[in-house]
């Protein structure tokens, strides 16, 4: 379940970024942002808020220990919060 406030802050950037397919697209706007785009992205923010400490089960660890359905599973997600 989402917090209200990550909820309202999806709705602000599905309205500001008006996707066409994902909500999140990878660098081509036909496909989704892959796991280690979001990874980077991740790594990225923690170096800009100076958290120096790493979690050992990121999401990309947990994407690779429970295999996804397919893409269409992100989708419905992205669907989901609007």
């Amino acid at each position: 379940m989402l917090s209200p406030q990550l909820l309202e802050l999806l709705r602000d950037w599905y309205r500001i970024a008006r996707p066409a397919v994902w909500l999140f697209p990878g660098r081509d706007p036909m496909l989704p942002l892959t796991t280690r785009q979001f990874a980077r992205a991740v790594d990225a923010a923690a170096n800009m808020a100076q958290i120096k400490k790493r979690v050992a089960h990121s999401p990309g660890s947990a994407a690779r220990q429970k295999p996804a359905r397919g893409p269409q599973d992100i989708r419905w997600m992205s669907l989901a919060i609007l």
